[in-house]
């Protein structure tokens, strides 16, 4: 008898091992809420990733292998939740002076198997694509390599209309090119751009823990993050920045300012920004992290508000690229 009941203890203890942990017990921001074996553990998706940036898609554009000189649009996001990303073509189609029938579109879904929080174009035919592990809840970002669509057109007759084929883009390689350890205490990605003036594999990166900001190199096997702003301490000539500590659902960028560089903009609102000279012409609404002298590395950042963007005359599109 006690060992039937000595068997049913152990029974019931692996079941509840196996059945992994409730949702309620594990915060999805945070790396450190594992606290059972890793292959036993399906930890939650990150429920606000989903937040940082609505509805918002990368865009770029990819040559029709038919005809290198025929550009093609392709917008890059993702859904967390449902672990797949998302690419949405353009493509030119039929009579360029009628705008409701002068472009096609298609829209491929490529399934992935952890939490996507973040997808960005890095140039050429390459796209990193960063998330969160369902199993060991650490972050991973992905190099994708991906093949130019085909679009052949093939003309019609006198009572027919030309006849479109489309091949969207398919995915040619995938690495994984970052992967730090829980001991590293790097965290959920929170906003990723690309590096404008580096280039290639490089991208700048915002912890979601920590709130530290880190440019990495995703070219050779395992990038390694590099410290260049915090929210605490002062790295590399840059002063702490506290603002990085605030709530900052969204993000955008990089964009070129002819006389203040590169911008990499975090941002509560979007990009509809608060009236200067009105009510809350005050109001902070972003922070603007910029790399002043386009090496590479972000050396300033500043709360911005509506009244200081005129100031600054950022208002002046011609300023911007």
């Amino acid at each position: 008898m006690k060992a039937i009941f000595a068997f049913c203890v152990l029974l019931a203890l692996g079941l509840a091992l196996t059945s992994g942990v409730p949702s309620s017990s594990v915060d999805p921001a945070s790396q450190d809420a594992v606290q059972v074996p890793t292959q036993l553990v399906q930890v939650e998706p990150p429920l606000d990733a989903c937040s940082f940036y609505p509805d918002w898609s990368d865009e770029f554009l990819l040559p029709n292998t038919r005809d290198e000189n025929e550009l093609i649009r392709v917008g890059l996001s993702w859904d967390t939740h449902t672990k797949k990303v998302f690419m949405d073509f353009s493509y030119p189609k039929g009579d360029p002076n009628a705008p409701l029938t002068r472009y096609g579109t298609e829209q491929v879904e490529f399934p992935v198997s952890y939490w996507p929080v973040s997808a960005r174009h890095l140039g050429g035919n390459r796209i990193a694509v960063a998330g969160k592990h369902p199993i060991s809840g650490l972050t991973v970002v992905e190099v994708w390599e991906i093949k130019n669509p085909t679009l052949i057109m093939v003309p019609g007759g006198a009572n027919t209309a030309d006849t479109y084929f489309f091949r969207p883009s398919s995915i040619d390689s995938v690495r994984t090119a970052f992967a730090p350890s829980k001991s590293s205490g790097f965290g959920l990605v929170r906003a990723m751009w690309p590096n404008r003036v580096l280039g290639g594999h490089n991208v700048i990166v915002m912890s979601y823990a920590s709130r530290k900001v880190y440019m990495i190199d995703l070219s050779k096997g395992q990038g390694t993050a590099k410290l260049v702003l915090s929210p605490s301490i002062a790295v590399a000539g840059n002063q702490a920045e506290p603002g990085l500590t605030q709530n900052w659902p969204s993000y955008g960028g990089p964009n070129r300012h002819a006389q203040l560089g590169d911008l990499y903009e975090l941002t509560r609102i979007g990009h509809v920004l608060p009236t200067s000279g009105g009510s809350d012409g005050d109001d902070i609404h972003s922070l603007f992290v910029w790399d002043t002298d386009l090496d590479g590395t972000p050396d300033r950042s500043e709360l911005m508000t509506a009244n200081l963007y005129a100031q600054l005359g950022l208002e002046d599109s011609d300023e911007w690229e």
